[in-house]
């Protein structure tokens, strides 16, 4: 320690100055991993979590477009209004139909997919 006491004032602050400067690298550098890991993470989630509800809530749109469907077929007279129904119908039905496949193709956790089963009936063709 006798040679540090031995220095010059200006190679003491050159020499804290450096040090000062590794360990704040070193802490830029921690940083920066815990940077990376989070926009993991986040991509993660979003992909989990957040397509899921997007796909539930545009199928849950189409799923209310059929019932508005169902309900105008059964009360207008006309046939040509009465097969545009049905067409909307089963174009509504493809889209929640694919969407429900887009959520059921999103869910990874296996605890989750049963749950979705159970609620939702995934899987199951009626």
């Amino acid at each position: 320690m006798k040679w540090f006491y031995n220095m010059k004032i200006s190679a003491k602050l050159i020499t804290g100055f450096i040090i000062v400067a590794l360990i704040a690298a070193l802490v830029g550098v921690v940083g920066i991993n815990n940077i990376n890991e989070i926009s993991k993470s986040d991509t993660m989630l979003y992909e989990e979590n957040t397509l899921g509800v997007d796909y539930a809530g545009k199928a849950s749109t189409y799923f209310q477009r059929i019932r508005f469907n169902v309900v105008k077929m059964l009360l207008v007279d006309e046939v040509e209004v009465f097969n545009d129904c049905i067409n909307n119908i089963e174009n509504y039905t493809a889209e929640t139909e694919a969407y429900f496949k887009l959520y059921e193709d999103g869910i990874i956790n296996t605890e989750d997919r049963k749950i979705s089963i159970k609620c939702f009936h995934i899987g199951r063709v009626t």
